[in-house]
């Protein structure tokens, strides 16, 4: 099957408008194989803004990729048909019903063959090269929707400060995917690749319960309670004096605390977008990283500085 572009643009925000042209186009009285060209046009539109499968500067997809696209796009189209053939009536379907489906069947096709897959097309590639960066991102992305990361040893820890241990060893876990990706041996462990991803996530997450101690008598406070720094659409004027000092950073000492997954994105970075009344996806988003993971980060942060900025605000 080969997937043309339907439209021209790169304006993602003008999707939910073409959508709904599109669907105005979809009648139920119509020939299914005119039905079936425009539910192939709403799902190639859909799949304009995927979260995997993403072209490396612009070339054609290949390999795991295309496959992985190719049925993503299928499952895509069948969901749509069999909604449109069950409810007889388009009005079902809906911009964000659709998106929705689309995460699922990226979901489905993951199983841990496609996974595999992916870690060793990320092996062939030179090491240190943008080509293996742009693969151990995919790889990483499509660990994460596959929903098949075990959350091992819930027992061990207080149910409210588990999230934010998990989020971390998490974090460390997809940094040594990347950077140990060649050590990966499909021919150990039968071969499954989230065998290996899982055994190390485990190792990660007795490594974060030593380090932080969870022996101690400390009286954990829920994730929201960290997250001291008020999101405020327009700040005031504490909040303003808060983000001029976040800018500044005098000691230098914001810019030098970084994500342990990328030493690209430090709490400055963050603390100045999510003080600018950026959502959580939004600066994922901005920074190419999982919403999660930056807002764990930052509530640690926000915890590691708690003086420092009560002092300034």
């Amino acid at each position: 099957m080969s997937f043309v572009k339907v439209f021209d643009t790169k304006d993602y925000q003008k999707q939910p408008q073409l959508f709904q042209k599109l669907k105005l186009k979809l009648k139920s009285n119509q020939p299914k194989r005119k039905q079936d060209l425009i539910i192939n046009q709403i799902v190639d539109l859909t799949l304009k803004s995927r979260p995997l499968c993403r072209l490396y500067q612009g070339q054609i997809l290949d390999g795991i990729h295309k496959k992985i696209y190719t049925e993503v796009h299928n499952l895509v189209q069948e969901e749509i048909r069999n909604i449109v053939d069950k409810e007889k009536s388009i009005n079902v379907l809906t911009f964000e019903t659709v998106n929705q489906l689309q995460l699922k069947c990226f979901q489905d096709s993951l199983n841990d063959y496609s996974l595999k897959q992916l870690a060793l097309y990320a092996q062939k590639q030179p090491p240190k090269s943008s080509l293996r960066n742009h693969c151990l991102n995919e790889l990483v992305k499509a660990i994460q929707i596959s929903k098949k990361l075990c959350k091992p040893h819930r027992e061990l820890f207080n149910s409210q400060f588990y999230p934010l241990i998990y989020e971390e060893a998490m974090g460390a876990t997809m940094t040594y995917i990347c950077i140990n990706i060649d050590k990966y041996d499909p021919s150990r462990s039968q071969g499954k690749f989230m065998s290996w991803v899982n055994f190390k996530l485990n190792k990660f997450v007795l490594d974060c319960r030593r380090k932080f101690d969870l022996s101690s008598s400390f009286d954990f406070l829920p994730l929201s309670d960290f997250d001291m720094i008020p999101y405020q659409p327009k700040p005031i004027s504490s909040g303003e004096k808060l983000y001029n000092f976040i800018q500044q950073d005098p000691d230098q000492k914001f810019k030098k605390t970084y994500l342990p997954s990328n030493r690209q994105i430090t709490f400055q970075d963050v603390a100045i977008q999510r003080l600018s009344g950026y959502t959580w996806k939004e600066i994922a988003q901005n920074l190419d990283s999982n919403p999660s993971v930056l807002s764990a980060f930052y509530q640690r942060s926000c915890h590691k500085f708690k003086q420092l900025l009560d002092k300034e605000i």
